[in-house]
């Protein structure tokens, strides 16, 4: 499981964990070690407007396991599944509708899936291997495939025909056309931005330097960009890379040298802290992280954008148990205090658009009802089984 428990949370602290805010222009830091809070429960209704819950429709071509990745436009749901091939498209109420992108060596059929995103303003949906993007338009009908030498793990589109890329993991960072984090044109295949490295470059050679771990998720102009081991969360809009805010994981130089590494994988360093995810609001920042030397206890974070004000809140969710259930661990989450449904923690989060999308897998959401019994009396929970498809939690933000 450790090679999962990995991520950053896009947010922000001052050393105390509660007080004053940032001097003009100094990057923020959210301390992983402080001992300091300014609650010990973390909550997000105040930032709730409304829930809206779609049931993904169960039919014998929509059978779906565990979701691998999601994306949600203001018309359709595009979900990839370990049980099915090809990405499963849904409308906004979870009819489905087609199989898109299946296995195969056909125009339009893919090898591997390694992510894919939407690019709304083109109605493109884009699918990325290594080395390649295949596109195919909301209908289902293939467009086109480019090949790329970009070195990427993850493409996240940023704008029409721009994507911005993560450099592949694992990798020294040495080899011929590597790069940390990109922004490109595929329409003109132009280079909008590039940096080759992040983190401390001084730790070791840059032939035993790698990326490790990366965790993304949506920003108010982007996407929020971290590797494990490394200090900085980045923001990657259509334009630019710059860096949001600074995190102390309690790693010291040894420790991040070792996390680092080309060639220790991605193993955790025992008694430091790790953020499994991350999202934000228009109001706030908000992670999950464990402790390396104990990855069944997780730790939820919420800093007010605002005050500067930080709370942590210990979750009583067994991760080791839940992850039988749901690999992205949704379970694990704040109180939903809305409408006393799920524990909230989105898949993605769009805070310029004021959306969170959540996915709950059938069998999770019976593990939960086990854990607490009053999420059994929820009207939409209710009609939940153990052989239904995942459901799908859209949280409108104010």
């Amino acid at each position: 499981m450790k090679k999962v428990l990995f991520g950053l949370m896009a947010a922000i602290l001052i050393s105390t964990g509660c007080g004053s805010k940032k001097s003009s222009g100094e990057l923020l830091q959210i301390d992983l070690t402080a001992k300091d809070f300014a609650s010990g429960q973390v909550e997000i209704a105040d930032e709730i407007e409304s829930v809206e819950y779609i049931p993904l429709e169960l039919t014998d071509e929509s059978l779906i396991a565990n979701i691998l990745d999601i994306a949600v436009t203001d018309e359709y749901i595009f979900v990839y599944s370990t049980r099915q091939d090809g990405v499963l498209q849904f409308d906004r109420k979870g009819h489905f509708l087609r199989r898109i992108a299946k296995t195969g060596n056909g125009p339009g059929e893919t090898g591997q899936i390694i992510s894919f995103t939407v690019d709304e303003e083109n109605r493109l949906f884009c699918v990325s291997e290594y080395f390649s993007t295949s596109f195919y338009s909301f209908y289902g009908e293939f467009i086109k495939k480019i090949t790329s030498l970009h070195p990427y793990s993850y493409q996240l589109s940023v704008g029409p025909n721009v994507m911005a890329e993560l450099g592949r993991m694992y990798v020294p960072l040495n080899v011929p056309g590597m790069f940390s984090l990109g922004i490109f044109n595929w329409a003109t295949d132009d280079t909008i931005a590039l940096r080759p490295t992040i983190g401390n470059m001084n730790l070791m050679p840059l032939e035993e330097t790698s990326l490790k771990g990366w965790i993304y998720n949506g920003s108010m102009d982007g996407w929020f960009c971290y590797s494990e081991g490394t200090d900085t969360v980045w923001n990657v809009n259509a334009k630019t890379i710059s860096p949001a805010f600074l995190v102390n994981n309690g790693y010291s130089a040894s420790e991040e040298k070792e996390m680092r590494s080309s060639k220790t994988g991605n193993a955790s360093v025992d008694g430091t802290y790790s953020v499994f995810n991350i999202f934000e609001t228009p109001r706030s920042y908000f992670a999950k992280c464990f402790q390396s030397s104990n990855e069944s206890k997780f730790f939820l974070y919420r800093l007010d954008k605002q005050t500067g004000a930080l709370s942590r809140e210990a979750s009583d969710i067994d991760a080791m148990e839940l992850f039988e259930y749901n690999r992205a661990l949704t379970g694990i989450g704040i109180r939903n205090e809305t409408d006393g449904g799920l524990p909230v923690w989105p898949f993605f989060s769009y805070p310029a658009k004021k959306l969170m999308i959540q996915v709950n897998t059938a069998v999770e959401i019976e593990y939960l009802k086990e854990k607490d019994p009053k999420l059994k009396e929820h009207p939409v929970l209710q009609k939940i089984t153990e052989e239904s498809n995942p459901l799908v939690t859209i949280y409108h933000l104010r």
